[in-house]
């Protein structure tokens, strides 16, 4: 496995930015990607001590790694950055090898589709109260679910709020059905006028209960050149979470604006947001990080 990819998990699953390890090591931002995406060779062995030290990783482990993982490993890490976070709480949960083959073969002989609908029915004690458990300790639901990779957009040559929403809503409708998009838009620059959702730091969260949508969904996108949102501090706005769903689902919006205001409160995870090379590492950022935040 190239040790770019390596690089990359552990500083993602360690919720470090591309440009604060590169700070951290002293080399550019163009540098540590490119040597993260396989362009470029490993740096140095006293580098590579400086990004260990930063990851908080045994010394030598990075090369260990790169040069001992199994291939067909590697390929699955690969394309399924997720197995990671599934092998965290793994471990943490003293998961053995017998727990393995038992989830391995029950999916085998049932499926994932019907294996989610039975943890979805579960009334199991054990799953009523790991499920209460969560929901003391948590600020509402988490955030990764909702977002969808097809919802995640780079969005440049843009003037004003108006022809942002219009923009992004022409965009939603191409994987959503009975959206209207004047509807939305309006509804968007009403909620503006009374008060802008640019919360500063370069975020924006607007917001809308769409009568054609019958869940919730999060909408990202990312502004190169910024926009001016008349954030409450005045900044350009690069990064805009769009929440829309249904009035009947009016609690659930509440909650995500909540634990989104939380996430994005830490400027790191923001820059990793923002330096993310697809809408799928964008995804596992969150997952990540929400790992981290109850």
């Amino acid at each position: 496995m190239e040790f770019g990819h390596i690089l990359k998990t552990l500083r993602i699953s360690a919720g470090i930015s591309l440009r604060e390890l590169s700070r951290t090591i002293n080399v550019s931002p163009t540098y540590l990607s490119l040597v993260e995406n396989g362009k470029q060779s490993p740096p140095n062995a006293a580098r590579i001590s400086q990004i260990e030290e930063a990851l908080k990783v045994a010394h030598g482990s990075l090369l260990a790694t790169t040069n001992n993982m199994d291939a067909d490993v590697a390929l699955l890490l690969r394309h399924v950055p997720e197995v990671v976070d599934f092998l965290k709480v793994a471990r943490e949960n003293a998961m053995g090898s017998e727990d393995f083959m038992e989830l391995t073969g029950f999916l085998n002989s049932y499926g994932w589709q019907k294996m989610k609908e039975a943890l979805e029915k579960a009334s199991i004690e054990p799953f009523k109260s790991l499920s209460e458990d969560r929901e003391k300790m948590a600020i509402g639901p988490h955030v990764w679910p909702f977002l969808n990779e097809k919802l995640i957009f780079d969005m440049v040559g843009l003037e004003g709020k108006e022809a942002f929403f219009e923009e992004i809503v022409t965009r939603m409708m191409r994987h959503l059905e009975g959206l209207r998009r004047d509807e939305i838009v309006e509804q968007l620059m009403e909620r503006e006028s009374i008060a802008s959702t640019g919360i500063g730091d370069g975020i924006a969260v607007p917001h809308a209960y769409v009568s054609g949508l019958n869940r919730m969904v999060i909408v990202l996108a990312r502004i190169r050149d910024g926009l001016d949102f008349d954030a409450i501090d005045d900044a350009l706005v690069h990064v805009v979470l769009l929440l829309a769903g249904p009035l009947s689902s009016k609690n659930l919006h509440l909650m995500l604006l909540a634990r989104i205001t939380k996430l994005l409160s830490h400027k790191n995870f923001c820059e990793s947001v923002f330096d993310a090379d697809s809408p799928r590492e964008i995804i596992s950022l969150f997952r990540s990080m929400e790992m981290k935040i109850p």
